[in-house]
């Protein structure tokens, strides 16, 4: 699925590369009112995205018509979605600092909001096993204990810019992060330990990095 300023969500084939369907579920960025930020749910029923309201809205991925009420609490904008492994729960990020979790099949949030960052959050994942929640914000990565949602640790990353992603091995024992500085750093979640050495890329700062589409995410129809 992409989403795009033109406020439009689009599902693709990865198989053939043909787009499947198309939902207007937004105006355009000059109207205001674009798509930004989707996820999917495992299952691949349902897709979650952020409206020009700071709201999180849930809708069928068959028909693109929204499931429940938009999730509302955000006070500024929502930089990030992630659904757990089981899909019960819809983690979202934000620029006013905080982390919500929501009750996908409830509609509503589930618990108060997580005040871990100093500043904006922009990224939050969950670990494989959906036991722990883990985020980055300017002033590092945080780690949170799902079921009780507490913070359970943080540090910073060593990376000279800004992050822009984090990511789960499939069985939850490494921890990548990649920064504006062109590295990917490996870590151990649990002692907060680097794996080796960077993994410069590139200066990720570039022009040529910078893409039109807001953000993707894949399924395989």
């Amino acid at each position: 699925a992409v989403s795009s300023g033109d406020g439009t969500i689009k599902l693709r084939d990865l198989l053939t590369g043909e787009e499947a369907a198309t939902f207007k579920v937004g105006g355009t960025v000059a109207e205001g009112d674009s798509v930004s930020c989707i996820a999917f749910s495992p299952d691949g029923a349902t897709i979650a995205n952020v409206d020009a309201n700071k709201n999180v809205v849930l809708r069928s991925r068959l028909t693109g018509d929204p499931i429940a009420s938009s999730l509302l609490g955000h006070e500024d904008s929502i930089t990030s979605l992630c659904f757990s492994p089981r899909g019960d729960l819809l983690a979202s990020s934000s620029s006013d600092g905080t982390i919500r979790l929501w009750d996908v099949h409830g509609h509503r949030e589930a618990g108060e909001p997580l005040p871990g960052h100093h500043g904006p959050v922009d990224r939050v994942v969950f670990s494989p096993d959906g036991s722990t929640l883990a985020s980055i914000g300017e002033d590092g990565v945080r780690f949170w204990d799902v079921p009780g949602s507490l913070a359970v640790g943080g540090w910073p990353t060593g990376h000279r810019y800004v992050l822009f992603d984090l990511v789960f091995s499939p069985d939850g024992t490494i921890l990548a992060s990649a920064g504006w500085d062109g590295a990917v750093r490996l870590w151990h979640p649990l002692t907060h330990l680097p794996i080796g050495l960077p993994l410069q890329l590139s200066d990720s700062r570039s022009e040529e990095h910078t893409s039109e589409l807001q953000s993707r995410q894949y399924l395989v129809c």
